[in-house]
Formats: structure tokens, C-alpha cells, sequence
């Protein structure tokens, strides 16, 4: 039996095919634009199979058509994009805005990705660039982002008025009908002074229709939104999105409106308290935020203090990543701080807990995250005002392991950031065992005297050392034994009366140890170096 399995018929129509795309690049050739746009569209076909599917991309070297045409029939393509750009148009009164498309427009939108990759879209003169602002426009011609973003730029440049127009035009009807105008986030606002009017134009309507009271200063003619596109299916979440996000741009250049209509949105949280729309408020609240950092703070915190409920849907809109880290980068240590109380008032529970198995990450839960990374990114800050807010937080909440945890790694992370490398003085007391000082005439007495001591034969026994310190002591007439920590080891015993003697003993101290040994030990010789230590030249001004 024979498992392999059969080899596709070919398509018999393969070779007619093959003819017929020859002759449309021919009479394309011969200025006929039905031709050029029949051929691109022709294109998507695989010539083996006949098969074909609509491309969304904009490279038609990579269509299974292009295969079938010898490179010296490819060079003649550009030269036929640009007949096509200069004869033809998008023909936009017949279908932009009424949810139709067209095969002209699209084609069109194609020939100029064509001309820009062959290097040749400046030959293509600027008053044709408003033949073609429909399909620019339009969504349904989209080929790649990058083109895209291209040919809008390059439009809005040769016929600024007209793209604009054409631009109102596409996301009105994409508006009305509940869908989100992609059209709108695909131009930035530097590139010509009219994508900043039209943008305000769809915020102002936005505004007036999401946000009761709300008035601007729009003409009579103006346009504004159906209620029908408000009962849509999602037709208020696409106008949120888009509200969100024009907002979104025009707070980042400081624009007079968006200010205003989130001042407007925060306004009705005052007036209203929990009976506002607290949604949308936080949801201003929290793009103002992202905006200008958290020196905004204090005028938001006055809301969260008036309404527990936007208390509660501000925290949810800001504990995604993207947002959070908004807040976070401006906040200094003691706003980071406060973030936490003021998440952990919203989110009372003791830590952040997930379900086994398979689940849906929740807005609540990664609120609680955004609680939980807080401490981290206190302790990573490395100051001692992160020590000092974070050792107050594990007081106030004295449960919670982490706040601890954290306590330890701020410290860590502030000895790091503050270390300075030690002096020669410092690292002769650490490697003799004496503890570092900011004296280092101190540390080298300290360390002459451990010396001269551990010279002493006698000085190995412990008995013997013991025995000096008590003579010391009656000597100074000291209630009990003096502050000398014993030790068994007699290097680290003689440190710690070095120490002393040059601490907290004092000249007495000095004195008293003098006379002991010269009673233990008469010798003058081995005494000699030790007097010169203990009894210095009254002269010799010193702070010991």
C-alpha cells in the first residue's frame, strides 16, 4: 500500500493566469490605472495553486504573485506606481466613512510604500497628495505600522487640511458604529499644529458626552457624539479608550484642555463624593498621575480622603506596570511610603495571594502586587531615609514578614551606597584588632601600647592580666571591676584595656595601669617603653 500522500493537481489555469497578470503590467505600462490595481490585487495569488487571501502587508516582493515576473519586468513596477499616483484617486466621496472599501484606494496606499521603497516617493508632486488623503487615512487600506506612520507624516505635510478632514471623517464613522479609531493614536502631535486641533475637536465631543456639565468652547457646527454610539455594544468603552487616550497625549505637552476637562472629571468626586462617576474620575485622576509624576499627589490624596470609592478604582487603574512605574519614579522615599499605607487601607489583606491552577490575573490582584513590590523598591533606593521609612512601616505593620526583609536589604543597600574606602590608619587598627576611629593619632597609640603590652612575658598569663586590672581598679577607687571585656585570648584581653585607658579611663586609668605593672614588674628596662606611653610629657597637648 502506498502511504504517501498524493501530490496537489496543479492548477490548470496556472499558464492563463501567468498571461493575463503579463498583460495588466503591460497596459499598466500603457498609463491604464484599472490595470495597476488589478494586478496588484491579482498578485495575492499563489500562480501554483490559485489560491489567494488579502495581504495586510506592504512588501509585494513577498506575494506568492510576484514570483512569476522576470526582473526586467519588476523594474518597470515603481514607474507604474507612480503613473498610477498621478492619474488616479482614492475616490473617497463613494466610500470613506460609510464602511465601504475600494480597490483604487488600496492599491494607491500600496504604490506609495512601492515608491518609498525604491527610493522614489519625491517624485511623486505635492499637490497629488490629496488624491490619495482618503486612503491614507482610512484603516481598511492599513498596511505596515511604518508605512503607515509614513504616509500620514508625508500627507499631513503636502495637504495638512484635507488629511485632517479625511481623519474626522474615518474616526467619526468608526465612533458611531462603537469601534476605537486607530487612526487617531497612528499621528503625533508635533508633526503639523492641525492634528493638535483635531485632537481637542474629538476631546471636547468626548468629553461632553462621557462627562455630565461639561462644556467647552466648540463651534455650533461641531460635531458630537450619538447617543445610539453610546448604546452600541462597546460603543462606551471605545469612546473611553479614545478619550483616555487623546488625553493621554495632550497632558503630555501641557495642553490648556486636557487640563481642563481633568480638573472637570476630578470636580465631580468633590461635588459628589461616592455618587460620582468614579470610573472615569480615577481614571483622569490616574492619566494626570502618569503626566506629571507625584507631585500631583497631594490635590489626588484629597480625593482618595473624600471618596472611599475612587479611592479604590484610582488604585486599580494605576497597578498596572506601565502606570505604576509612572508614580513610582517620581515618588521620593516618603511617597513611596505613603503609597503603601494608602494601598494597604484600600487592600487590607496581610499579603498577596494567587489561586493554583489556571486563573485569571485580576485588576485587585495585581493592585495587591503593586502593594507588595513597594517595599523592594523602597529598600533599592539605598538611602537612609528608606531605611528610616521602611523601619516605620514594619512597626505599623508588624505581621508582615516582608517589611522586615526589606529593613535588612535597605540597610545593605545603604552601607553600599554610602562606603568610602577606608585610610591607611583605619585598616593598621582593624588588622591589630582595634576598632576604627575617626583619630588616627588614637589608633596608633592604642596600637603602640596592645604592643608594648604583649612584650611583657608575664602578660600571657591570664591570672597575671587579671591581676593587673584589679590593682587598677583599688588604685582608682572603682566600685566593682572596671569596664574592660575579658577575653581569653591575650592579644584580644590587652585591646580591650588599650582601649580603655585611651577611652573611657582616661588619664586615671593610664596612671593606675603604670603604677600596677611597676609594682608587678620592677624592672626599668622593660618598663621603659610603657612609661613613655602612659605618662606623655605634660607639655604634649592631647585630647586623651
Amino acid at each position: 500500500m502506498n502511504h504517501q500522500a498524493a501530490s496537489p493537481e496543479p492548477w490548470p489555469d496556472r499558464a492563463k493566469f501567468i498571461t493575463e497578470q503579463r498583460e495588466r503590467l503591460d497596459r499598466a505600462r500603457r498609463h491604464e490605472t484599472d490595470s495597476f490595481w488589478r494586478l496588484l490585487w491579482e498578485m495575492q495569488r499563489d500562480p501554483n495553486t490559485g489560491d489567494g487571501q488579502h495581504r495586510f502587508d506592504d512588501d509585494i516582493s513577498d506575494w506568492p504573485g510576484y514570483s512569476i515576473f522576470a526582473a526586467e519586468e519588476r523594474a518597470h513596477f515603481p514607474d507604474c506606481a507612480l503613473d498610477f499616483l498621478r492619474r488616479e484617486n482614492d475616490h473617497a466621496d463613494e466610500w470613506l466613512g460609510q464602511g465601504k472599501q475600494d480597490k483604487r484606494a488600496w492599491a494607491g496606499v500600496l504604490a506609495l510604500a512601492l515608491l518609498d521603497r525604491a527610493g522614489r516617493l519625491d517624485e511623486l508632486d505635492a499637490s497629488r497628495w490629496s488624491a490619495w488623503v482618503g486612503a491614507i487615512a482610512d484603516p481598511g487600506c492599513l498596511t505596515s505600522s511604518a508605512t503607515w506612520g509614513l504616509v500620514l507624516r508625508r500627507a499631513l505635510v503636502n495637504d495638512p487640511q484635507g488629511l485632517a478632514h479625511t481623519l474626522e471623517t474615518t474616526a467619526r464613522a468608526q465612533l458611531n458604529a462603537g469601534l476605537q479609531p486607530l487612526v487617531l493614536e497612528r499621528v503625533e502631535v508635533n508633526w503639523s499644529p492641525v492634528v493638535t486641533e483635531t485632537w481637542e475637536n474629538f476631546l471636547a465631543a468626548l468629553s461632553a458626552a462621557l462627562i455630565p456639565g461639561f462644556l467647552a468652547a466648540r463651534p455650533t457646527d461641531a460635531w458630537s457624539v450619538p447617543a445610539e454610539a453610546l448604546k452600541k455594544e462597546n460603543g462606551r468603552a471605545a469612546l473611553v479608550q479614545t478619550w483616555a487616550g487623546l488625553l493621554t497625549r495632550l497632558l503630555a505637552v501641557g495642553n490648556d484642555l486636557a487640563r481642563s476637562v481633568v480638573a472637570f472629571a476630578l470636580s465631580t468626586v468633590e461635588r459628589n463624593g461616592d455618587d460620582a462617576d468614579q470610573d472615569l474620575s480615577a481614571l483622569a485622576a490616574s492619566l494626570l498621575l502618569e503626566a506629571d509624576g507625584f507631585e500631583v499627589w497631594p490635590s489626588v490624596k484629597t480625593l482618595i480622603d473624600a471618596s472611599g470609592r475612587f479611592s479604590r478604582s484610582l488604585a486599580l487603574k494605576c497597578s498596572g506596570r506601565s502606570e505604576r512605574g509612572h508614580v513610582e519614579i517620581h515618588a521620593d522615599e516618603r511617597g513611596l511610603s505613603t503609597l503603601y499605607r494608602w494601598l494597604s487601607t484600600v487592600f487590607s489583606q496581610e499579603a498577596s495571594s494567587r489561586p493554583l491552577g489556571v486563573y485569571t490575573i485580576t485588576p485587585e490582584m495585581e493592585a495587591l502586587d503593586w502593594r507588595e513590590s513597594l517595599p523592594a523598591t523602597l529598600s533599592r533606593r539605598g538611602s537612609p531615609e528608606a531605611v528610616v521609612q521602611l523601619k516605620l512601616l514594619a512597626a505599623d505593620f508588624p505581621t508582615r514578614l516582608n517589611l522586615r526583609a526589606a529593613v535588612v536589604a535597605a540597610r545593605a543597600q545603604c552601607l553600599a551606597a554610602t562606603w568610602t574606602p577606608a585610610g591607611l590608619d583605619e585598616v593598621i587598627g582593624i588588622l591589630a584588632g582595634i576598632a576604627p576611629t575617626a583619630d588616627p593619632a588614637l589608633v596608633k597609640a592604642e596600637l603602640e601600647l596592645t604592643e608594648a603590652l604583649e612584650a611583657l612575658q608575664d602578660m600571657g598569663s591570664h591570672s597575671f592580666r587579671e591581676g593587673i586590672i584589679r590593682d587598677m581598679s583599688r588604685r582608682m577607687d572603682s566600685v566593682g571591676l572596671l569596664p574592660i571585656a575579658d577575653q581569653n585570648m591575650a592579644r584580644d584581653h590587652l585591646r580591650e584595656i588599650a582601649q580603655y585607658i585611651y577611652g573611657e579611663g582616661g588619664p586615671a586609668a593610664r596612671r593606675a595601669l603604670l603604677a600596677a605593672l611597676e609594682d608587678a614588674r620592677p624592672d626599668d628596662r622593660a618598663l621603659e617603653r610603657l612609661r613613655g606611653l602612659l605618662a606623655p610629657d605634660p607639655d604634649m597637648r592631647t585630647n586623651w
